[in-house]
């Protein structure tokens, strides 16, 4: 079975991740139609690979031959779209944020999980090799974690308007950092806290911001993620040591430079391996997507995965706010 796709959002995560991918997996989807809000960059793609270009994100979604509709960018329509999708029961592959603010992503959530909607969010950062030999030598050998410490910088262009359409952003990475925290632990956290300064010159540091998940039994994630204009600094906010993973447990502990470079400690020593990534992440994600669809496996990552990671973002600012911790009603 081929799932006929609807793609809404273009940009360079679709021509470097997604578009080949899609193209390797023919055999599995096929690409119907094409929606973005530049007109002209739809109708190129479109022409290129032989489908259709919408002229809205309605008419693409309400096509009968449409089965399901990758949402690859964030955009001024808002939750409209995967509304629309959630009334037409039509899958949804989700690689953004969901726009709005919280009460809005909150009721989209709801929808998305009272329509029953097969829906995969994509969180990238799972798939890594890095992180899949991190969870196998949890489990074989390092034990359970106990810390996790997560250190990223991100350049956010000067200029709003200057952003890569498709590319993540830094509301993004700190969804990707949360989830990922929760993920190590296989399990909900129980309390969050958080800090974030914001200078008030226009310097080479447009911010940071901290979040501290705790997973009970003394587990604890530590996150810290720092904002750096580009182009300006965009060298000096990529030099020295983050992006960085480093995880605690019970027998040892293991550092991961992601995609592919783990190095592990445990009572024998030191180990260090990279790994290759015998698949594209693009091909891996979309495989994982034509699964839950057509052969029903449980979606992971899923709208409970996303909904988790939003709820870690949105409480840990409200702690940050309110200068005291924050608790999970779960």
């Amino acid at each position: 079975m081929r799932i006929r796709l609807g793609v809404v959002g273009l940009g360079e995560g679709w021509e470097r991740r997604h578009k080949p991918a899609l193209l390797r997996l023919s055999d599995k989807f096929e690409i119907r139609s094409l929606y973005d809000e530049v007109a002209h960059r739809a109708a190129v793609q479109a022409a290129e690979l032989e489908c259709d270009a919408a002229g809205g994100f309605t008419a693409l979604i309400e096509r009968p031959d449409i089965d399901a509709v990758y949402f690859l960018g964030n955009s001024w329509s808002g939750v409209a779209p995967i509304q629309t999708a959630c009334r037409l029961k039509k899958a949804i592959y989700h690689a953004r944020r969901i726009n709005g603010d919280c009460q809005a992503a909150q009721e989209t959530i709801d929808k998305i999980r009272s329509s029953d909607v097969r829906f995969m969010a994509e969180f990238p950062w799972r798939f890594y090799p890095a992180t899949i030999r991190l969870m196998e030598l949890l489990a074989s050998g390092l034990g359970s974690p106990q810390l996790v410490f997560c250190d990223q910088s991100v350049l956010v262009p000067e200029k709003p308007a200057a952003a890569s359409r498709g590319e993540p952003d830094a509301e993004d990475v700190t969804l990707y950092t949360a989830d990922w925290m929760r993920f190590v632990f296989a399990r909900n956290p129980t309390a969050v806290q958080s800090a974030s300064a914001t200078p008030g010159n226009a310097g080479p540091c447009l911010g940071c911001e901290t979040i501290v998940a705790e997973f009970g039994d003394s587990c604890l994630a530590h996150a810290m993620i720092r904002r750096y204009p580009q182009p300006t600094w965009s060298e000096a906010g990529q030099f020295g040591r983050p992006p960085s993973f480093h995880v605690v447990a019970e027998h040892g502990m293991a550092f991961v430079q992601m995609p592919s470079d783990v190095t592990w400690f445990d009572k024998s020593g030191r180990h260090d391996e990279t790994l290759e990534m015998e698949r594209s992440l693009g091909e891996m994600l979309s495989d994982r997507f034509y699964r839950i669809v057509v052969h029903g496996l449980t979606p992971s990552p899923g709208l409970d995965d996303l909904d988790w990671a939003r709820r870690i973002v949105t409480h840990s600012r409200a702690a940050s706010a309110a200068g005291r911790r924050q608790t999970f009603s779960v």
